[in-house]
């Protein structure tokens, strides 16, 4: 039986390392990781390394899970990971199967739902950068995937980990009061 060979571009970060996981003793699947190391920023051009172009032609699947999602971060290093990658890749897609993470974060929900025709809302830098990498990758034939996360991560850096890190200090939660969601787990 063939493996499909499969590419995780960010596997070092939240869902690129729970997908890693997930699939990695798998019969069907031979997984190759990567992670922003694999791109340089040189003179505003995305360089990508020569291995990482090797795995990219021995790949099948392609799953680019690299973002910045930090939105203080976004300011400095936001349009790399979320722009200017997803268009560098834009190259090599044209004969793969190729899936792209974004985030739900730009439509506005009204009467408990969203819709594609919703009137676009970016609420932050982190949204628009998304946004514009779909626009990029929106001319070849991409998955792309929306969805938003709230978990508890080993970097420290998920909703839960805020959450539990402000009930620990005794510090102030901020939240909303009118987010409804239909919550399915990452490895659907």
């Amino acid at each position: 039986m063939n493996e499909t060979k499969v590419l995780i571009l960010g596997s070092t970060g939240f869902l690129g390392s729970y997908l890693y996981e997930k699939l990695k003793n798998s019969k069907n699947y031979f997984i190759e990781t990567s992670s922003r190391d694999d791109f340089k920023l040189i003179h505003e051009k995305v360089e990508i390394s020569e291995v990482l172009q090797q795995k990219i032609k021995n790949s099948n699947v392609i799953i680019n899970c690299i973002a910045e999602t930090d939105f203080k971060k976004c300011i400095m290093h936001g349009d790399f990971a979320n722009v200017k990658i997803p268009e560098a890749l834009n190259q090599f897609i044209k004969k793969k199967y190729f899936i792209h993470i974004s985030t739900d974060a730009f439509y506005e929900s009204r009467n408990n739902s969203s819709s594609e025709t919703a009137p676009l809302t970016f609420n932050n830098l982190y949204s628009k950068q998304k946004f514009k990498a779909e626009n990029i990758l929106r001319s070849n034939d991409v998955l792309i995937i929306r969805t938003s996360f709230v978990g508890k991560n080993p970097r420290g850096t998920g909703l839960l980990n805020y959450i539990e890190s402000a009930l620990q200090n005794e510090k102030l939660i901020q939240g909303w009061d009118d987010v409804y969601t239909s919550s399915i787990h990452v490895s659907h």
